[in-house]
């Protein structure tokens, strides 16, 4: 059983191997990347040297990635790779230890990691310059410290509390997971040490999240991160059909038919019994099923739509699985002989599914990344620095992404980002509110959909100096093609 464990743990590991082994995320790696550099190099965190923005949704992950460069400078990318992919397989040993200890069968607690293995969105982020893979692995740790036999001593509890404080510092919407885990701790102490629990684990989790709030709200100016509020709405969408297909589809990509085999074997034994079997474990069900819920309820509210979705929702695969395998392991014992093959036949077929997508949708785009979208990113940064070198203004406004911009440029040139997640005095304007703001020696459009780009939408304020045509660089994107756009303003401003 423990060989099997082990080589299921591996298989996303071997598929990054053999399918994308260069690709490291998407755009937002490279601005982790570069925020890392300069924040090493003592040149302040953010995109431009000594412009302090709080700019990483996950700046536990962009620490690491600090970490790493002034250890190995020149190695930074691999070792992150390297690190993310070990984080990838010790949340899935996780995944199968919480699961046999919450249910005590082996046969659950595998069910739930090939359930987790075979998940295509695993596969895509999995060796990435992301944070994704780590909180999938940060999750699935916390499921673990925060299981029914768990030890109730104080160091332990502390214990889940710094994970819990890490798990905010990768993504703030963990917060939501911190309420569940002190609830259920609450629940399962003792009636007379329940106010013992609760200050432990909130204490632990406050003396990793604490730190970081006061460096950013005296460094940066602000505790909530700039991508976090351009991304989120400031009020609350009660009708958002675009989260709802989009939380669909990474649904169906990661585990539809390990659901679709729960939910037929559930029709198959349908009784009071077993309905009373999978009410005991009742509490079992808290975290997993409050941070599914949580989460999707959230990115519903506040969010309009999610850029490569995958990435936001990975963190809801332990959780999901487990609740897969705890509701199968309620059904076990009255399986029928030939019932017990169905599991295994639903299983490979979710094994072939993904292979399938990840094959038809996932290799090809993620291959081209760097040769297409990365090489077309270079390429323009280059041609800005080279544009900029004798000026004295030297302001590049960007309109898109911003991340290989940024980190190829090493601070040649000065990006205001019209995304105002650099640049958060940006939000909220029009693009040629921006321009008047910024007066910038040239404007790049990095994801142009047509070959004119903003020049066609604001005619006479645009001279087109640089274009570059390359593939989409999005799985699922229905654009077969990109252009960067670098522009020179029809009546450039004087340097600032």
């Amino acid at each position: 059983m423990l060989f099997l464990v082990a080589a299921v743990a591996l298989v996303p590991g071997i598929v990054k191997l053999l399918c994308y082994p260069a690709n490291i995320g998407s755009d937002d790696a490279y601005i982790h990347l570069q925020i890392a550099h300069n924040f090493v190099n003592g040149l302040g965190w953010g995109i431009n040297p000594h412009e302090p923005v709080n700019l990483s949704t996950s700046p536990a992950f962009t620490l690491l990635l600090a970490g790493i460069e002034a250890v190995v400078p020149h190695g930074t990318v691999v070792a992150a790779q390297l690190l993310s992919a070990l984080a990838v397989v010790a949340g899935l040993v996780l995944i199968f230890q919480t699961v046999r200890a919450e249910t005590g069968s082996a046969p659950a607690a595998l069910f739930a990691e090939v359930a987790a293995a075979f998940s295509v969105n695993l596969w895509r982020w999995n060796g990435s310059l992301m944070e994704a893979s780590f909180a999938f692995a940060v999750v699935a740790l916390t499921l673990f410290l925060c299981r029914t036999d768990a030890p109730v001593e104080l160091a332990h509890r502390v214990m889940t509390g710094l994970v819990l404080g890490l798990g905010v510092l990768l993504r703030p919407e963990f917060g939501i997971v911190v309420v569940l885990a002190v609830l259920v701790r609450c629940l399962r102490a003792e009636r007379g040490g329940r106010l013992g629990a609760v200050l432990a684990v909130t204490a632990g989790a406050a003396s990793v999240v604490i730190p970081w709030c006061l460096f950013a709200a005296h460094y940066a100016g602000s505790v909530i991160p700039t991508t976090f509020a351009a991304k989120s709405t400031s009020g609350l969408q009660l009708v958002n059909r675009v989260i709802l297909n989009q939380m669909a589809e990474t649904w169906a990509e990661s585990i539809l038919f390990p659901t679709l085999l729960v939910a037929l074997l559930l029709v198959l034994l349908r009784s009071k019994s077993t309905q009373r079997g999978l009410g005991v474990q009742g509490l079992k069900f808290v975290l997993p099923v409050g941070w599914v819920l949580g989460l999707v309820g959230f990115y519903y509210l506040k969010t309009p739509e999610l850029q490569s979705p995958g990435r936001y929702v990975l963190p809801l695969l332990p959780a999901e699985v487990m609740v897969l395998a705890l509701l199968w392991a309620g059904m076990e014992t009255r399986l029928a002989s030939w019932k017990r093959p169905l599991t295994a036949i639903f299983l490979s077929m979710h094994a072939v599914f993904a292979l399938a997508i990840n094959f038809r949708f996932v290799t090809p785009v993620l291959r081209r990344f760097e040769g297409e979208y990365g090489d077309t990113m270079r390429a323009a940064a280059e041609e800005l620095a080279a544009r900029t070198e004798a000026n004295a203004n030297r302001d590049v406004l960007v309109e898109e992404d911003i991340g290989v911009l940024g980190y190829s440029g090493r601070g040649r040139f000065e990006i205001s980002d019209g995304g105002a997640l650099a640049t958060p005095s940006l939000r909220g304007l029009s693009f040629p509110e921006q321009l008047s703001r910024v007066h910038p020696a040239l404007v790049v459009q990095s994801l142009a959909s047509n070959p004119d780009g903003l020049a066609a939408e604001y005619p006479g304020l645009l001279t087109p100096v640089w274009k570059r045509r390359f593939r989409q660089h999005g799985v699922g994107g229905n654009t077969p093609y990109y252009y960067a756009i670098i522009f020179r303003p029809s009546q450039p401003a004087p340097a600032p």
